[in-house]
């Protein structure tokens, strides 16, 4: 009889401290959630665990708690505005996160791809996530390509194209029917993209705006060539059209030999310029490729972006 009151006492002594544990794990999440929380609202957060002294007094007029990747993201977002991660430095890995702030690698994933999504994160392959800042929402340039007046209509009259096909390295068979050239000084993102070693570099930038026999835009595509590629002095540096793709035409031009040197796809909405170009809405969603090639000392000469609008283009992977 003594030995069963012993087993059963030290049942109850166990199942109390498998109980304390998981209330410990539960009130750890929700610390963790209101300090992240508190950081973001720059105040500050009581953190014994015990409810606040509105609610002691009986006021409930909280506000619903955030998820807390919304919490994560905007405490980076944060963080690359202020400097601490400055544009090219590596953003936390899914395990920094998780260990940081308590969270599953799901979550830790879901803030990475909501940094991608809003113009803060670039993905790096195996090393991670790169910091960059958001493109300017910028005009289209006074004496860029005109548009057709029918980019005004509204939203709800969408403007039928032809539907083309692609594949992942391809692009619209059809010569640009509007092309611009100039010298213009680089984007925080060229200008890291082609390594160079002061942001506002001058670099050629010619954007080319592909029609379907309907005159509607179909793709718009941005090259940004650096000066050491050799191109100033050449077709490429004038609003001409070139018979060949745009690879083969920096090697024919500039006669030196030109190699991708990496090259990745992603869905997006565009900027203002990419809207006003292909006559879409703000909120329309378009395809981007974006090729970066190098000479033969592996140095980046060229960062090329291309955009086709997302309804209306069906990309095939070979």
């Amino acid at each position: 009889m003594h030995s069963l009151a012993y087993t059963q006492h030290a049942c109850t002594a166990v199942c109390a401290q498998v109980c304390m544990h998981r209330l410990t794990h539960t009130a750890v999440r929700t610390k963790v959630r209101a300090q992240v929380s508190a950081r973001g609202r720059g105040c500050d957060v009581a953190t014994n665990g015990t409810r606040d002294d509105a609610q002691a007094d009986g006021h409930h007029d909280q506000e619903p708690a955030r998820p807390l990747y919304e919490i994560i993201r905007d405490e980076l977002i944060a963080d690359i505005e202020s400097g601490k991660y400055p544009v090219g430095a590596l953003l936390p890995s899914i395990r920094d996160m998780s260990v940081r702030w308590t969270v599953s690698t799901t979550t830790a994933r879901r803030v990475l791809a909501e940094l991608v999504s809003a113009g803060y994160a670039r993905p790096e392959g195996t090393r991670g996530h790169m910091a960059i800042r958001p493109a300017k929402q910028e005009k289209p340039p006074a004496d860029a390509p005109q548009i057709p007046a029918r980019q005004h209509a509204p939203v709800s009259v969408p403007m039928v194209r032809t539907a083309q096909v692609i594949t992942a390295h391809g692009a619209v068979d059809a010569p640009a029917s509007r092309i611009d050239v100039r010298r213009e000084p680089a984007p925080p993102d060229v200008a890291m993209a082609l390594n160079l070693a002061d942001h506002g570099t001058p670099v050629l930038v010619r954007r080319r705006v592909t029609t379907d026999p309907s005159g509607s835009p179909v793709q718009f595509r941005v090259s940004y060539t650096a000066p050491s590629a050799g191109a100033e002095d050449t077709p490429l540096a004038s609003p001409d059209v070139v018979d060949e793709c745009w690879p083969e035409a920096l090697v024919a031009h500039t006669k030196r030999p030109v190699k991708l040197m990496e090259s990745f796809l992603c869905a997006r909405h565009p900027t203002d310029t990419e809207a006003a170009m292909l006559a879409l809405a703000p909120s329309a969603c378009v395809l981007v490729r974006v090729d970066r090639y190098r000479n033969k000392d592996h140095q980046p000469v060229d960062y090329t972006v291309t955009v086709w609008p997302g309804d209306t283009t069906h990309m095939t992977i070979s």
